[in-house]
């Protein structure tokens, strides 16, 4: 069976981060310990691999303009840029093999049939790591609120 889910734990805490860089309280470390409680007792599904879409800013202002706006939070750029870099610096500790990066600007059919190709390769899920990967990003580079 899979199961595709548009969040992750991984990109939860990462919005954790986005909103720190625009000085709105929140607590990265704490989402990180939550995610690992309760993936350990089996709460919440442990993710066996993830999809990154990695769409180009251009190409986002674009589909907002057909689409409509989304929360201007969500639009800030160093909320964008935090985002990014954590989710980025936690993608490049999860084994190659369990990461699948995709060109946002791909037409759709590519990208289901490279999602397929992707799932078929999958073997058993890795361990729920979120709380020691939090630890090493603590603070994403490259970004100021």
């Amino acid at each position: 069976m899979v199961v595709a889910l548009d969040r992750s734990p991984v990109t939860l805490i990462a919005h954790e981060y986005g909103m720190q860089a625009i000085g709105v309280p929140a607590d990265p470390d704490q989402a990180a310990a939550l995610f690992t409680r309760a993936a350990t007792a089996g709460h919440i599904l442990v993710p066996d691999a993830y999809l990154y879409l990695s769409v180009p800013d251009e190409t986002t202002t674009e589909r907002r303009t057909i689409r409509g706006p989304v929360a201007a939070h969500l639009d800030h750029p160093a909320v964008r840029a935090r985002v990014d870099s954590a989710c980025r610096t936690w993608l490049r500790l999860v084994p190659d093999a369990r990461v699948l990066r995709l060109d946002g600007t791909r037409p759709l059919p590519d990208q289901a049939a490279s999602v397929a190709a992707f799932l078929a390769t999958l073997g058993g899920p890795p361990p729920p790591r979120w709380q020691a990967l939090t630890g090493r990003v603590a603070a994403p580079t490259g970004v100021r609120p």
